[in-house]
């Protein structure tokens, strides 16, 4: 691991009244957003990337969750006055944490961030307050699981596997006795042989995608996105976000009480949270809740009073600069967060000024290199690309996020 030398000029010139430590990863789709909406403060960077991230000060750090280097990089914030710590996204969000409890501003903090962050732990947390959640049991190793050993835990399929700590929906699948074998081998092709696996009863029902800022417990709801066409698997790439979300007031109220209360139960009191939910049965069955902002470039979609994005209301909550409080503004958006089709090389796009020509094509952006090797999923966790759209309506967005799927079209040359 390497630092910025020297540290002493560092704190002598740079960063006398910082007071924001902003954990940003090397590769993460979040660092640029949340690099711009601290430009104009004076904050402390700690990154694991080679090269320079962000003018202004800068600590290098391998983020790992070690007890030394959580508590070497604490002591050089201790000495840059640090009074808060913010992750971007689900990795520094737990290396935030640590920092945070090292250094005294919080107190299980990192306990907390587990819990939401290990599935395994988040399914225990929740079932232990009782809120509504899938059947769930933990199998020790992939080769333990079979189909009487998902009838005797489950029931009858069909059934969920998930990786206990992979985000993006790597290695989800979803499988019934017939396809068992088929997901196992996915399995095995992201875990070792002696990794355990979560394993659901599914939910059937609409997904939604909730994006809060939690203040001292209580939940302020920012946006609720919907998933069209996000239904039955057999893998659960998000393709389609869609907002807002076509519920009752009710059914948003029931939403917020639920995440509200789960996140209490988790031990989160000031922190974004990212939830998944399923509505079935009128019930919201809870699937993930993630002490951060949504992931890839998603949260580009929104646009807050006064040209605020999300970034910019997380930054002034967690600095007591402003009220979460925000009315969103633009009417009707849709993201199509575009999927691999195969395995292979990614050598760009057909139709691209074709797609950013259509009508309501807010922005195209591009995340995946030419030359990359790309899977399919369930064995991805990266997307090729971004394609928003704004509309009048509901059906308005849906019609221009067809019109764009019909165009754009990724070029994949085969593994030889």
């Amino acid at each position: 691991m390497t630092t910025c030398n020297p540290f002493a000029p560092l704190v002598a010139t740079i960063v006398l009244v910082a007071n924001l430590a902003l954990v940003v990863p090397a590769h993460s789709y979040r660092a640029e957003d949340f690099l711009r909406a601290t430009a104009s403060l004076q904050v402390i960077v700690v990154s694991d990337a080679d090269d320079p991230v962000a003018a202004g000060s800068l600590i290098r750090s391998s983020l790992e969750l070690d007890a030394e280097e959580v508590a070497r990089v604490s002591d050089i914030l201790a000495r840059l006055g640090t009074e808060r710590a913010l992750g971007v996204d689900e990795r520094s969000v737990r290396f935030a944490a640590a920092l945070s409890d090292e250094l005294g501003i919080t107190q299980g903090l990192a306990k907390a961030v587990e819990h939401a962050t290990r599935k395994d732990h988040l399914r225990r947390a929740l079932g232990e307050a009782e809120l509504p959640q899938p059947r769930w049991a933990v199998a020790d190793r992939v080769a333990a699981i079979d189909v009487a050993w998902l009838q005797s835990r489950l029931g009858p399929p069909p059934w969920i596997l998930k990786p206990l700590d992979r985000t993006a929906s790597l290695g989800v699948v979803r499988v019934e006795p017939s396809t068992l074998a088929w997901g196992l081998h996915e399995l095995r092709s992201i875990l070792a042989e002696d990794e355990p696996v979560l394993t659901e009863r599914f939910v059937d029902g609409p997904e939604f995608a909730i994006e809060g800022i939690l203040d001292d417990g209580r939940l302020e709801v920012v946006e609720i996105f919907e998933k069209p066409g996000h239904g039955a698997g057999p893998t659960f790439w998000e393709e389609l976000y869609l907002a807002p979300a076509r519920l009752s007031s009710a059914e948003r109220e029931e939403l917020s009480s639920v995440l509200e209360r789960a996140a209490r139960t988790l031990g989160l009191s000031t922190t974004p949270i990212h939830a998944e939910v399923r509505l079935s049965g009128g019930i919201p069955w809870i699937l993930e809740l993630a002490p951060r902002t949504i992931g890839g470039r998603c949260a580009r979609a929104l646009r807050f009073e006064g040209g605020q994005h999300l970034e910019d209301l997380v930054v002034q909550h967690v600095l007591g600069l402003g009220s979460t409080r925000a009315e969103r503004r633009g009417g009707p958006v849709g993201i199509w967060m575009v999927p691999t089709p195969s395995d292979g090389v990614f050598r760009g796009f057909e139709g691209l000024e074709e797609v950013r020509r259509l009508p309501g094509v807010d922005a195209v952006e591009i995340t995946t290199a030419p030359g990359s090797v790309v899977f399919s999923p369930p064995r991805t966790q990266s997307y090729l690309g971004f394609v928003f759209v704004r509309g009048i309506s509901r059906a308005n967005v849906l019609e221009r996020l067809a019109a764009a799927r019909g165009v754009l079209r990724p070029m994949i040359e085969p593994l030889t």
